[in-house]
């Protein structure tokens, strides 16, 4: 049975894997609307697809993957050339993509908890 867990998978930003308590990957088609007047039943055309990588870590200064996140959205204007999203050693997901958001609460008594949402850049590859 080809069942994955989540014991398996890892997300790469270059060459440095990013320890992520939680990854999700959204994939969607934009739809083209082409009912006519009149129509009883919605019909679309697929328009341009595009991809975002949703991702939670715990903070971690030391982490290579976390500082370049943050240098990125600081300093840099967001661009993540390579990002990798494995379903086990071998096969995954990549492209390039563009930093959206980054969110850093604090609470006491409470590990900092990092959220980070990065938007494909450009097509998504898949090797499997």
């Amino acid at each position: 049975m080809g069942i994955l867990t989540s014991k398996v998978g890892k997300v790469k930003i270059g060459a440095d894997e990013l320890k992520c308590k939680s990854a999700s990957l959204s994939i969607t088609i934009d739809p083209g609307d082409i009912s006519y007047i009149g129509t009883t039943w919605k019909r679309n055309l697929s328009l341009a697809k595009s991809w975002s990588l949703s991702l939670t870590f715990d903070y971690d200064s030391t982490d290579t993957a976390q500082v370049a996140l943050r240098d990125e959205l600081i300093t840099g204007d967001g661009d993540i050339p390579s990002v990798s999203m494995y379903e086990d050693d071998t096969v995954y997901f990549d492209g390039a993509a563009q930093l959206g958001s980054w969110s850093h609460p604090k609470a006491a008594g409470a590990l900092d908890i990092i959220s980070v949402t990065l938007n494909g850049n450009g097509p998504l590859s898949y090797s499997g």
